[in-house]
C-alpha cells in the first residue's frame, strides 16, 4: 500500500464501567468491566502498523473530548453522533479497538492491551 492510499478503519469505543478508583489513575486492567458504546470508521493511511493504529485511537480521543467548534467535517459529524447518545468523554480506563487491536486510554496516550470476550459486557 502506498502513502496515498486511504482506507476505512473500523473503530469500537468501550467505556470502563468499573467502580475501581485505580482505573482513573492507571487505566484499564483485566477484570474491569467494559461496555461497547460506539462504533465508527475513521479514514486513515493505516497500513497495519501499530503506530498507525495508535494514531487512530488518538483521533478518537480528540473527537470525543474536543469542543464542537474545534471540529469539522467527518470529525464533527462523528462527535455529534457520539454525543447524541449522551455519552461521556473518552477517559482514562476506556478502551478503543482499532481493527483487531485494543488500546487502553492512559493518563498520557494509549497502550495496546489484550481483551477477551469476558472483558466486554453485553448491552
Amino acid at each position: 500500500m502506498n502513502d496515498d492510499t486511504i482506507i476505512q478503519c473500523p473503530v469500537r469505543v468501550l467505556h470502563n464501567t468499573s467502580e475501581d478508583v485505580d482505573r482513573w489513575l492507571k487505566g484499564w486492567a483485566p477484570g474491569q468491566a467494559l461496555i461497547e458504546v460506539h462504533r465508527t470508521t475513521i479514514e486513515s493511511s493505516f497500513e497495519g502498523h501499530a503506530d498507525d493504529a495508535e494514531v487512530v485511537a488518538e483521533v478518537c480521543f480528540h473527537r470525543y473530548n474536543a469542543p464542537p467548534e474545534f471540529l469539522d467535517g467527518e470529525d464533527r459529524a462523528d462527535m455529534e453522533a457520539y454525543r447524541a447518545k449522551r455519552l461521556r468523554s473518552l477517559s482514562v480506563g476506556d478502551v478503543v479497538i482499532v481493527g483487531e487491536t485494543a488500546y487502553a486510554c492512559r493518563g498520557f496516550g494509549f497502550e495496546a492491551v489484550t481483551l477477551t470476550n469476558d472483558d466486554i459486557e453485553e448491552t
